[in-house]
């Protein structure tokens, strides 16, 4: 290995973790513990929110930042020095939105903060889907208007109906976009070009890291812009072909069978 250090930044769903149990295999976790110890910058980077990282992070020992609502929200859990990224959005763009398509052109809307969720209505579906493996966090059910307190972070669509019209809704909004998950099953409101990208730019420059000593891994849609950023841009064999595209690297094996390790190996030598 080289004495150079290097930020590498990790995907979760679909990367890091494996699908059936949502776990990081044992190869991939005694590599990574070890680089972490030689000093190289481990980053989860994932739409996941905080609550649903620290346990990764505590299991690999980590002490560097955690990316978090797919760049919404940066912080370092072991520094207190580092400077916070986080991006809100006025609670009353949630509760107009939500007035203007629920129910008639979505089934159901939510918004979240690190601490809470804010749901329109109860769906035990969607809460299976969202969270499998258990919510660490307080559910408040209802009208926006009546429930949420505070300007959240996150905006979900669930089942959209019409996208022309969703899209037609949003145009007045010139600071938010829209990314499709699992076709329109999922509907993510992007706030302020906020990206996984942007929050890794601010660590890389944090901790004084080269630009040529940057990798980052993913699997999906929301993971192109880092890829795109990352000097050492690898896409997971199980990757979605959008993804495959825009990478230098595609693993040999999936996230399923320890598909990280080697490809890092071969980086970093």
């Amino acid at each position: 290995m080289n004495n150079q250090k290097y930020l590498i930044a990790f995907d979760m769903d679909g990367t890091l973790l494996d699908d059936k149990d949502k776990k990081i295999l044992p190869l991939t976790k005694q590599y990574l513990k070890k680089l972490n110890k030689d000093g190289h910058i481990i980053v989860l980077a994932s739409g996941r929110p905080k609550s649903e990282l620290m346990p990764y992070y505590n299991e690999l020992e980590l002490h560097s930042p955690l990316v978090c609502f797919n760049g919404i929200y940066c912080f370092n859990p072991k520094d207190d020095d580092f400077p916070i990224i986080k991006t809100t959005f006025n609670k009353s763009f949630a509760i107009e939105l939500a007035h203007k398509l629920c129910p008639k052109y979505c089934d159901n809307i939510f918004v979240e903060s690190n601490d809470k969720i804010w749901m329109i209505k109860h769906d035990q579906e969607l809460i299976d889907l969202m969270w499998p493996h258990g919510i660490h966090r307080d559910i408040i059910y209802g009208d926006f208007n009546d429930t949420i307190n505070e300007d959240p972070m996150t905006l979900i669509l669930y089942k959209i109906k019409d996208i022309n019209y969703l899209n037609e809704v949003l145009k007045p909004y010139k600071t938010s976009a829209l990314r499709l998950w699992y076709g329109s099953q999922f509907g993510e409101i992007i706030f302020n070009q906020t990206s996984k990208a942007t929050c890794l730019e601010h660590i890389r420059k944090y901790y004084n890291i080269n630009k040529e000593n940057t990798i980052a891994f993913g699997d999906y849609s929301n993971d192109i812009e880092m890829l795109n950023w990352a000097f050492h841009s690898v896409a997971m064999n199980n990757a979605i072909e959008e993804v495959k595209k825009v990478a230098k690297y595609i693993t040999k094996n999936d996230n399923n069978n320890e598909g990280i390790v080697d490809t890092l190996k071969e980086i970093i030598n």
